[in-house]
């Protein structure tokens, strides 16, 4: 009896095999993160040393430890995987094909690291970088304003060794990194539908350039967000979910205790990271497995599906109307244009809030995708409802109704606004390429003339126009001007951001409370209070909010008053340089209407009546920037030289 020794090629092939699998899943690297974050916010363990945190003694690493090291060790393997490869036999022929393999990944990132992460005032994103920077001064998950986001903490721990010279090119990375994340798993799901390799690439071009809210691009307003992470785990969920097959998942060998555990820990993680990240990507994962459901429903009971499907969507009609606890919620609902008389969203009525609402994640490409959708789904394609179920669900009565109840009950006045959030589970452009290549499969052979195959250059011609044409405001929502613009400085608070810097360094920081004279450089300041200082704002009156029932005028006298009083402990007033505005208007709020596009100017409005107040209390000058400057009751604290750093 002859036993065999495992040839060293072959071990160095299983580990080629168990890396690449590794980091071409596109998510699995990220589950080390997430699952150290929920070990140490269940048992409440120290975030970094600074926090001050004591629970649990010195036995456990601080967590921001823990990921340094996981990054570290990610990069080793990430360099002993390409090592492996480029030292396996033909080895040139191998890293010139996967040099052209990633030229178009290089191109992507390249787009989306160029143009920067999207920071205009007032836009969401200044509360997702407060939201990373937060984390230098909690004491504790539970403190932070998104504990139940570990994507924050990721951002932080890839940020925080990094100088501050450095720290804003730190983000542009981070944000491209986040975006090539979510293209890679864009474009896995498109092989997953049977897209061959090219076309797979179109619908990743495609995903980047469609997909978005309003005139902003999800790739570059999300960037720094917890939701990229969220669609990422979602997208790989649906991937995973269409490349199972009913027949292998109903054998006995699926669920044995080794195949029952792959599955367990793979849509474990999966789930865990979005859980972790952004919980919609839950919602819209379940969506994409109850289209690969119906998919394969059609294709064994064709009659039973439709029959199914017709079913229940009266069964829940009739629910609606004759349950008494419902009525008042439904009339409601009803009553202000969510909701159809059926009981689903008010999608396609013109003038509804619903529809507004719909649209500004649909868009003209949205419908036009819809429409190529229904069009795949009447042949049973998964790529049609893959596109349609999160309409589906939003139409459909058993699971519209509830989710518009859940959230006009919230305890956040505007939370029912977000339900049209379902519909980022639709694969931007997937049904439009896939239409597409059977339109172009069937045409004559490659030889033919191209005057005998005109469906290519038109195509390439109206693909062109689509994205170039087609304005970025309501209710078309070109999202590539988005996607591409660089925000001026002005608007971006560069010089403002900047000057914080200097405001609020350890050697030169505001005492007491900090009154700040706009509500721009509140963005800012919250912002860079992440600094290595005790800095803490007691007190910080925005000038300007929208919608806001006072005028800017109105607001000064709060601030007046708030000087005028007495009692109040030693104050800085940090006040705005109104001539740093060069921008009259903002695009960005001209194309989608999410604010004033005069915004910026009246939130720097008053700097000088709050100037005058400041001299008329005795304020000292202590900083002047070339945005900023520091008005305070009490000396700045000196620098070890015993100089005032300005």
């Amino acid at each position: 009896m002859t036993t065999s020794v495992p040839d060293h090629r072959d071990i160095r092939s299983d580990r080629i095999n168990v890396l690449a699998r590794y980091f071409r899943s596109g998510w699995a690297f990220l589950v080390p993160y997430v699952a150290a974050y929920a070990v140490y916010d269940w048992l409440d363990l120290p975030i970094h040393t600074r926090s001050g945190h004591t629970t649990r003694g010195d036995i456990w690493p601080p967590l921001v430890t823990v990921f340094g090291a996981i990054t570290l060790s990610t990069v080793a393997a990430g360099l002993v995987w390409l090592g492996i490869e480029i030292s396996r036999p033909k080895a040139m022929g191998r890293s010139w094909l996967f040099a052209r393999q990633s030229l178009p990944w290089i191109c992507l990132g390249m787009i989306l690291l160029l143009p920067g992460i999207y920071l205009e005032f007032p836009a969401d994103p200044w509360e997702h970088l407060f939201r990373i920077c937060e984390w230098d001064r909690v004491t504790s998950i539970a403190a932070h304003s998104a504990s139940a986001k570990a994507t924050y903490l990721i951002a932080y721990s890839l940020v925080d060794p990094v100088p501050d010279s450095w720290r804003h090119a730190a983000f542009n990375m981070i944000a491209a990194g986040s975006g090539l994340l979510l293209a890679w798993n864009a474009y896995r799901l498109g092989r997953a539908t049977a897209l061959r390799r090219s076309f797979a690439y179109l619908f990743t071009i495609a995903y980047v350039l469609l997909l978005g809210n309003s005139t902003f691009s999800f790739f570059r307003y999300y960037g720094i967000s917890s939701s990229i992470l969220s669609q990422v785990a979602s997208l790989a969920i649906i991937r995973i979910a269409a490349l199972e097959s009913p027949r292998s998942i109903l054998q006995w060998s699926a669920w044995s205790f080794r195949g029952g555990a792959a599955r367990a820990a793979t849509y474990g993680s999966l789930l865990l990271v979005a859980l972790y990240s952004h919980r919609q990507g839950i919602v819209l994962a379940c969506t994409g497995i109850g289209a690969i459901a119906t998919w394969h429903l059609l294709r064994a009971r064709p009659r039973l599906a439709i029959w199914g499907f017709a079913g229940s969507f009266v069964f829940g009609w009739w629910m609606l109307e004759v349950i008494p606890s419902w009525a008042e919620p439904l009339q409601a609902l009803r009553s202000a244009g969510w909701l159809a008389p059926w009981g689903g969203f008010n999608l396609f009525t013109p003038g509804t809030v619903a529809c507004e609402r719909g649209m500004h994640i649909l868009g003209l490409t949205g419908i036009l995708n819809l429409t190529a959708g229904a069009i795949l789904a009447a042949n049973n394609r998964l790529a049609g409802w893959l596109t349609l179920a999160p309409v589906v669900v939003l139409i459909h009565p058993l699971s519209a109704f509830p989710l518009a109840y859940v959230l006009n009950a919230s305890p956040d006045s505007d939370a029912l606004l977000v339900f049209h959030r379902v519909l980022l589970g639709i694969p931007a452009g997937l049904a439009l390429v896939t239409l597409a290549a059977i339109l172009l499969s069937r045409e004559r052979s490659p030889s033919a003339s191209l005057e005998k195959r005109p469906a290519a250059p038109m195509a390439a011609v109206a693909a062109t126009l689509l994205i170039v044409v087609v304005p970025a405001g309501a209710p078309w929502y070109n999202r590539l001007w988005n996607l591409t613009a660089v925000t001026p400085n002005d608007l971006a608070m560069t010089l403002a951001q900047a000057d914080a810097v200097g405001a609020l360094k350890a050697d030169a920081r505001p005492q007491g409370d900090i009154l700040v004279g706009s509500s721009g450089l509140n963005f800012v300041f919250q912002i860079e209070q992440f600094q290595r200082t005790p800095f803490d704002p007691v007190s910080m009156h925005r000038l300007y909010r929208h919608p806001v029932p006072r005028t800017p005028a109105e607001d000064i006298w709060v601030t007046a008053a708030y000087l005028q009083n007495p009692t109040r402990p030693p104050i800085s007033a940090i006040v705005p340089d109104p001539s740093t505005l060069i921008s009259c208007a903002s695009q960005a709020a001209i194309a989608s209407g999410h604010w004033l596009p005069q915004e910026v100017a009246l939130a720097f409005s008053g700097p000088e009546c709050i100037d005058q107040l400041a001299t008329e209390r005795q304020l000292q000058r202590e900083f002047q920037g070339r945005a900023v400057r520091v008005r305070s009751e009490e000396r700045l604290t000196p620098s070890p030289d015993g100089r005032l750093s300005e």
